[in-house]
């Protein structure tokens, strides 16, 4: 499906027409993982806008010496989504900090007639566990459901109320349009969309003791799922 045909969809979802917002399946789309390499407008946007302290490629991100581009972490990409698409339960590669920008109406209304569709602007509602709980997190899942967080990374949403009931402390937030969300190292979390949505997201490396130190647990982890993750190999 080409961005043009997700837009078409999307303003079917926002003129409320139910029986299109669902496929044959039954299933909801979205547009995830978008490539912007291209993209220079948005691109130059996000750099005069995003302090340099989280934004990709800058002093402060030790992926700023690779001199090639690796798709999804030295460079930003863009999610499209309509109300009820979900990102289930999942950490980023290597355990490396998560910028996500939720666009406003400023970006969103130029990119809306470049684009010749309707992309937002509404809330993500997003929920997050702290790595130190993951262990009793994944057990309790395990044993409940079935289901390996670690094998079956982003295909599972998990329930409030079955957190809150086994103990599992989590943080819950509504990111509105033009709120940025910065996710530290270790930290597994599943988004939900309440409306059609555009989010720009990317990786950022940190140059402290505590991002090597959890991406070296997370590689070791990776070794045992014969997981294939090349950034430390390059790194060192």
């Amino acid at each position: 499906m080409k961005i043009k045909n997700y837009g078409e969809y999307q303003r079917e979802c926002v003129n409320n027409i139910p029986q299109n917002i669902r496929d044959q399946n039954g299933m909801i789309k979205s547009a995830l993982n978008i490539d912007i390499t291209n993209w220079k407008q948005h691109i130059d946007h996000l750099t005069a806008q995003i302090p340099a302290q989280f934004l990709f490629k800058s002093n402060y991100d030790a992926l700023s010496f690779f001199k090639s581009d690796i798709k999804g972490l030295t460079n930003p990409q863009i999610h499209l989504k309509v109300e009820g698409s979900w990102s289930g339960l999942h950490e980023e590669h290597l355990r490396l900090r998560t910028v996500n920008l939720n666009h406003g109406k400023g970006i969103i209304q130029a990119l809306e007639t470049y684009l010749s569709m309707k992309i937002g602007p509404n809330t993500c509602l997003w929920y997050a566990i702290g790595g130190d709980q993951i262990p009793k997190f994944q057990q309790l899942v395990q044993g409940s459901y079935k289901i390996d967080i670690y094998k079956e990374r982003g295909s599972y949403f998990p329930d409030i109320d079955f957190c809150i009931k086994n103990g599992i402390k989590l943080h819950y937030f509504a990111q509105e349009p033009g709120d940025i969300v910065l996710l530290g190292p270790g930290s597994w979390h599943w988004v939900k969309c309440s409306g059609v949505t555009m989010n720009t997201s990317w990786n950022f490396f940190g140059k402290d003791i505590l991002q090597f130190d959890q991406a070296f647990k997370r590689q070791e982890i990776n070794k045992i799922l014969s997981i294939k993750v090349f950034l430390l190999t390059i790194f060192f």
